[in-house]
């Protein structure tokens, strides 16, 4: 169950990185926030609550995508960290 938390984790983050990046594709100077945006924004917030976790939480996220996939962890870096 924990391995299944785990991988649910990893797919979510994903999921939300391409929602963040759509979102500003669609909308570049932030005008108007489209419907569910905020909670996606708030359900980030709140599963990396400071960058001490964040960047445990990236760690693991990158060791769990390399062992699915090494193509998939080798790009995380690029993609979350700003």
């Amino acid at each position: 169950m924990k391995l299944y938390n785990r991988h649910r984790n990893l797919i979510l983050i994903f999921l939300a990185n391409e929602i963040e990046r759509l979102s500003a594709w669609l909308n570049p100077l932030g005008e108007n926030v489209e419907v569910g945006e905020t909670s996606i924004e708030q359900w980030r917030k709140s599963t990396f609550p400071d960058t001490r976790a964040e960047a445990r939480l990236l760690r693991e996220n990158v060791k769990l995508a390399w062992d699915i996939c090494p193509n998939l962890a080798v790009y995380m870096p690029s993609r979350y960290i700003k």
